[in-house]
């Protein structure tokens, strides 16, 4: 009896438990929107949850690295876009990420070699939000780190739509 008693009693709090970390959890959108709105902590909360449920999430990495690099936190921005590489090589705006973070280091022609993969991985698939990998040469453009990728990203866009 007694012990009938406490299965039910660990069965009820395992799934409240559930229930609450089912309730904590957001969206990608939603985490990417408290980086927008410069609430770091909270979204790096997110980017967490998110990521402990979805190792291999590619976009998630890329939008966790983004969060970072907004907050001045380049070496965990380096760390996520490599992490989203490492889940997935076909994803190409954590190797734009990449590309940002080489070019902010100095790093000009490492940095073209990445901004060069991710135009060729977006090539082999169209499926790519193209308008993220133009928002982080937009990002260096108004940093005024080099217009120059700005330029050769938006040619390279137009040019693999044709």
């Amino acid at each position: 009896m007694m012990e009938t008693v406490n299965m039910k009693k660990t069965l009820l709090t395992g799934t409240l438990t559930g229930l609450v970390a089912l309730a904590g959890a957001q969206s990608l959108q939603d985490a990417i929107q408290l980086a927008d709105r410069e609430q770091f902590d909270r979204a790096t909360t997110a980017f967490k949850q998110l990521l402990a449920a979805n190792p291999s999430d590619a976009a998630a990495w890329f939008h966790f690295g983004q969060s970072y690099y907004a907050n001045d936190q380049q070496d965990s921005a380096d760390y996520c876009y490599g992490e989203g590489v490492r889940v997935n090589q076909r994803y190409p705006l954590n190797k734009a990420g990449l590309g940002k973070i080489l070019m902010v280091r100095g790093q000009r022609a490492e940095a073209q070699v990445r901004f060069n993969d991710a135009i060729a991985q977006y090539s082999l698939r169209r499926s790519a939000k193209w308008d993220e990998v133009l928002s982080l040469a937009t990002a260096l453009a108004a940093k005024r780190l080099d217009l120059k990728v700005y330029g050769y990203l938006a040619l390279s866009a137009f040019h693999s739509e044709r």
